[in-house]
This record gives C-alpha cells, structure tokens and sequence, in this order.
C-alpha cells in the first residue's frame, strides 16, 4: 500500500533543494555580471614577452589586492578575469622568473576600466612616476583621490590601450617643446636594458637606481618609481644603460641634469596665471593677470584645471566682479573659492562647481573692508577669511567668510603685505615689503586679528618676501624675491639656524610651498625652474643633507618649457605644480602673460588639500 501521507513531505523537501540550486545558480550570475575580464598584451618594446605572469591588483587605501593573475602565451597575450574592488585602482603587473624583469600598466578606476591594454616599457615608466609615491615595496596603494588622480596622470604620459605615447606629451605644448619627451623614452630604453638584456644587465640597473640612504630596488618597475621620487638619482649612470637599447626615440643624447618628467598644460584661457590653489578633489584654481587674447589689459577671468590638466566648468570663468586677479586664491573648508581682485579692489567668490556667488561687481563693501589691490588669501579651518591688502598696508579678515562683518587689520606692523598663511594652531602670518629694496618682515596675529607680541619679526635675507608656506611643525617659509633666497623662521617668529638659505639656483624666488614630508619646493622667477629644499624632517632627505640643502640640480629643475614662475603648489598626488605668470619669450619689463601650469609628476610627497593651517598628509 502506498502511503499517500508521506508524498508531500517528499515534495516539500525537492522544492526546498530546487530553490536552494536556484538561489546558488543565481548568486552564480550575479558574480559572473559583476566581473570584469582584461585582455592585453606584454611586450618589451615590438618583442612578445611569453611565459611571464600578469596579475591584476586593486589598490586601496591600506592594501593592495591580488584580484586574478594568468600567463601569457608566445604572443605576449593574457586574459584575466576579475571581480573589481568598489574603489580604489586597479593596474597589472607582470613578473618573470627572476622577479626583476617587470612591467606595468593602468588598468583604471572601477568607474571607469580599460579592457584591454599594452603592457611595455613606457606603460611602466607612466605608471611608475605617476604612481610613485604609492609604492610601498612593489605594493601600490594609498589615500584618496590621490591615489585615483595619480593613476589617471599616468595615462597623460603614455595610453595604456595602446602601448604609445599619450597625445598629452607627444604634442604641444609638450612635445618636441619639452625636454620631458626625449627624458621619458630614455627612460624607457632604461627599462629597455634589462626587460631585453642578461641578468647581468638588469643588476647594473638595480645597482644604477639605487638611491643614496635607502633600499636598493628589487626590480625595474621600483627602479623607475625610485627616481621619481629622487629625480636626481645618478643621471650618467642610468643614462649609460640606455646607450645600448634606442628603440624609443626621440631620447636624449647625454646624460641630463634630472629625470625631471613635467607636462605643460595650457588648454583653460591662461593669460599670466598667478596662484594656484587646490581643492579636496585635486582640482587647481588659477587666476589670470592679464586679459585673454592680449599682453594687457586687466584678467577677467578663473581657469579651473582637473588633476589631469582637463579644463572644467565651460572654460574661463568670467563674472562676480573677476578683475585682474594678482596672485590671491584660497579655497575653503567648504568647497567654495575666495579670488582677489587686485584690479578690482574686491573681493570675488566661487561655488565648488564655478558658480558665481558674489555680486557683478564682487564683495566691495560690507564694514571697513578697506580693500586696495588685494594679493594673498588664506582661509582657516572655521572659514574665516584673511586678504593681504597690498595698494594700502592693512589685512581685510572676512570672520567665518562672512563679507558683510568685514573688519580692517592695521596693526602689527603690516606694510605693503603680499602673502598670508595660516598655521594649525591659528596663528596667521603675514609677509610684509613686498616688491621693496628695503629689509621685509612677517606679521603674526592672534587668531582674532590682533598683533603677537613682537610683531613685526625680521630677519636676515627678507627682502621683498612675496610666497609663504608652514610645515608641520608651523616653522613658515619665505620666499624672498630680491635676496634671492629662502628664510625660515620658527613658531616663535625668530629666525632658524642657518637661514637665509641662499644658492645659485635661488634667483627671484617668489612662491613656494611645503610636501608631506616637509620638503620645501621653491619657484623662480629671473630664472624659470623649481627648487627643493629638504625642510625639517632631514629624515626624508640624502644622508648628510640638513635643513635649507638644496636638493635639486645646480639650476634646479628647469625644463625648456618652462616659464616665469610666481606659484608653487603640492597636490594630493604628490605632483608639484608651478604658474606660468611671465613669458620667456620677452623681457620682465615686456609684461607679456605666461601660458599654463607646469606639473612635476610624481616628485613630492602628497598633501591634504584645500591647505588650511600648516601642511598634512591625506
């Protein structure tokens, strides 16, 4: 007899076991919808590099992550298949027996990924200056979006879909213009040397990049990232390894000073850029001197640059009482962006996106705002906003950047102020004398405006001290035109041992600023090129080096693109950016406007942007 009873039980535990399969099978494609498959080739230079191991890493902000990895065939071609990470980066390395033979390439944000790419010698010298103060041995990773914008400036220098160089430095104004062109691709037939040479080849690499103090690297991609951060690592002896291995050309034809890698940017209306000032994205903000499309006239207008040199919001921006920018731009906590109109004697404020917040004719009134041909702009961590008044010797303070409780600072002896800074605990610094013969000085104030005692403080080699910047332990750096030097005073406003720090390659200094490691980085104005100096932590300089050495080249790093400079600014990649505020191709007198930003890729340790108080790390 069948017992009826016991049917549904069977049933109830097949549809049970259906539904737990069905459950599976469609965890199954949900895994299989969310991954991503990357094809590519490895090649050392047009040879097929065969039986060497791709692995594709998503880099976070702690860690970096194996995500799949495969071999490549006889004609250098891979597949992996891979579940990208929810943010972050995400690049390939190759590796092959030794472990010292290794390339790389970008593969993207997971925004935004590349499914296919050439991996090859200029794939990894890209990636590896881009990307280079994010290796942690031959781990990459990092704070955000450092780490993403660094990953994108790779793609500035070559495509990785392509294996080529990328349009950004094969043309103008970078191109045959620049000396960065022929310094790439010799690095490359650097790589070149041992990615197609003996074992032998590839040690003297390793033995060549090895930077003074510090590990020797293991392979040729932290080779590369190596002098990145140490541009001035062994020029002759690196460029010995190339001699032998031409196959990308253009490439230099003797050993160079640095292996300076900078990129011109000059899409954006640039007409004598005068400051330049980053938001929490990475975005640069730049005033311009002069008006478009001439050698006078008074700027009208803000170019906004992505980290990658992209123009954004339209272009130009133009309105909310914009007049002749000089050299003031500060962005707040908030996003939002104080321009100051030295033509305009106002005051004009942005909205994260480039709106137009302020009146057609910009903040004019509201209290004894006293403005008369405002340069610097800082603002403070709770959004108070300070304006050096260089036509009239005051400092206009916008309490909690509000313009209508606007309040005139005269005291502490500020005299022909240029430049404002702030530190971390909220004292404000003002440089005084600017454009002057006479001996400069620095105001300090309290934090609601009035004077430190013993304000002002002088010292020796302050002579028209235009660009400030404070470290982390709120020592402030001076950049002091007419002396041609740097002076660095301590919190209590007395001068440190040693300074002035003075050097051939300090002529007409005028901005400058501070990297995450407390390394100061200088800009020149007689003579276009960016200076470093190593700052207070002498731990992240060469052995023997103390604070003020130079560590740059006898000129410092100059490039043949590169024009006056009248900023210096850090991003949060660890890119040094200056403004192109004169030509070189007229005299000072001529006033002809420079064009665009210089960008030193990959050289500085990050900072925290928009800067409030003295420098931070991400």
């Amino acid at each position: 007899m069948i017992n009826l009873a016991a049917r549904p039980v069977k049933v109830a535990k097949k549809s049970a076991l259906l539904a737990a399969l069905a459950s599976l099978l469609c965890l199954s494609v949900a895994s299989a919808a969310n991954a991503d498959t990357l094809t590519g080739t490895v090649l050392k230079n047009s040879a097929a590099a065969s039986g060497v191991t791709v692995t594709v890493y998503g880099a976070g902000r702690s860690s970096a992550t194996t995500l799949g990895s495969a071999v490549t065939d006889s004609s250098g071609a891979f597949t992996v298949t891979y579940t990208p990470p929810a943010g972050g980066l995400v690049y390939a390395m190759t590796q092959d027996a030794s472990g010292r033979r290794r390339e790389m390439a970008v593969v993207g944000p997971p925004s935004a990924l590349q499914a296919t790419v050439v991996v090859n010698e200029r794939t990894t010298v890209a990636a590896a200056f881009a990307l280079a103060q994010y290796f942690h041995g031959s781990a990459i990773y990092g704070a955000q979006p450092g780490l993403g914008n660094a990953g994108a400036t790779a793609s500035n220098l070559a495509d990785p879909r392509t294996g080529k160089l990328s349009s950004v430095l094969a043309n103008s104004p970078n191109g045959n213009a620049s000396d960065t062109l022929p310094t790439f691709n010799t690095l490359a037939n650097v790589v070149l040397a041992c990615t197609r040479g003996t074992s032998a080849d590839c040690a003297r690499l390793l033995k060549a990049a090895k930077v003074a103090g510090q590990a020797a690297p293991t392979n040729t991609i932290t080779a590369i990232a190596g002098i990145a951060r140490n541009p001035t690592t062994n020029p002759k002896g690196i460029f010995r390894l190339a001699a032998s291995k031409k196959n990308y050309t253009v490439a230099l034809s003797k050993a160079p000073a640095s292996w300076l890698i900078g990129l011109v940017y000059t899409a954006g209306g640039f007409n004598a850029p005068g400051y330049i000032a980053f938001d929490a994205e990475g975005n640069s903000w730049t005033g311009n001197n002069f008006a478009p499309g001439g050698t006078s006239g008074v700027g009208a207008g803000v170019t906004v640059l992505s980290p990658t040199g992209t123009p954004l919001f339209g272009g130009l921006i133009l309105g909310g009482g914009i007049k002749g920018v000089g050299w003031g731009g500060a962005v707040a906590p908030d996003g939002k962006v104080w321009i100051a109109n030295y033509a305009g004697d106002s005051m004009s404020l942005l909205g994260p996106g480039g709106q137009i917040l302020s009146p057609a004719g910009g903040y004019t009134q509201g209290g004894a705002s006293g403005f008369s041909k405002p340069q610097g702009v800082a603002v403070g961590a709770d959004g108070t906003v300070w304006i050096a008044n260089f036509g009239n010797s005051s400092v206009t303070m916008y309490p909690q950047g509000n313009p209508l409780l606007a309040r005139s600072i005269t005291t502490g002896g500020i005299s022909r102020p240029f430049s404002v800074a702030i530190d971390n605990a909220g004292y404000i610094w003002v440089s005084n004398g600017a454009e002057s013969p006479n001996a400069g000085s620095i105001t300090k104030l309290n934090p609601d405006g009035t004077a430190v005692e013993g304000s002002p403080f002088k010292a020796t080699g302050l002579r028209s001290p235009q660009g400030m910047a404070i470290d982390s332990g709120g020592n402030v750096w001076a950049a002091s035109q007419f002396s041609n030097g740097v002076v660095q005073m301590k919190p209590n406003g007395q001068p440190a041992a040693g300074s002035p720090y003075r050097a051939e390659s300090l002529a007409g200094t005028w901005g400058v600023a501070v990297d995450g490691k407390d390394r100061v980085w200088v800009g020149g104005f007689e003579r276009p090129s960016i200076i470093e100096l190593c700052g207070r932590q002498t731990s992240a300089c060469p052995p023997g080096k103390k604070t003020g050495s130079v560590l740059s080249p006898v000129k410092g790093f100059t490039n043949a693109a590169m024009q006056r400079l009248t900023a210096v600014a850090i991003d949060t990649s660890g890119n040094v950016w200056g403004a192109h505020n004169y030509s070189t191709s007229a005299p000072i007198g001529g006033f002809v406007g420079g064009n665009g930003l210089y960008e030193i890729v990959g050289a500085a340790a990050p900072v925290r942007t928009p800067i409030s108080g003295g420098v931070k790390q991400p």
